[in-house]
């Protein structure tokens, strides 16, 4: 470990150097820039350009830090976009899956029903959210790889 002062404090007596602190916020900024540009192909060089490290690199450390590939995050926020646009409008299954960054509906429709649990139809026809503050629905509405995954089974065990 490097000098104390190179150090900085994590929760629960744990330390983390300043190079991982200083990857941990160019990691960050990557994240942020595939928030920005949802809709747009995923471009692994333009990103690790951002975070200052190899496309190789990149794609390892991301997946070390937020627990999924730069692909499958990109994937989920599109998914987390198209959730919005289902609910929120009336609009075309296809116009949202193109708005949202996808080239193809049948992807789409894999991808959606593989994060989230249902297609896109379905999700549709469930109807209207509850009102509820802000911050509840979106933890609430978040797609989850492993809810997924659970519903799926349980779907598969049920007659």
């Amino acid at each position: 470990m490097g000098p104390p002062e190179q150090l900085s404090p994590l929760r629960e007596n744990h330390v983390v150097t300043l190079a991982v602190e200083q990857l941990n916020r160019r990691m960050l900024r990557a994240r942020d820039a595939i928030d920005r540009a949802y809709a747009q192909a995923l471009d692994i060089s333009r990103l690790a350009e951002v975070a200052h490290v190899s496309d190789a690199h990149f794609i390892r450390t991301f997946h070390a830090t937020f627990g999924e590939t730069p692909h499958r995050y990109l994937q989920r926020r599109r998914v987390e976009r198209a959730m919005f646009l289902l609910r929120e409008s009336q609009r075309n299954i296809t116009d949202i899956c193109l708005d949202v960054g996808f080239t193809s509906l049948g992807t789409f429709s894999r991808t959606f029903s593989d994060i989230v649990g249902e297609s896109p139809t379905d999700y549709r026809a469930r109807g209207y959210v509850m009102a509820a503050p802000t911050c509840f629905t979106m933890a609430w509405m978040r797609p989850s790889q492993e809810r997924a995954v659970l519903e799926k089974r349980a779907a598969a065990i049920s007659p």
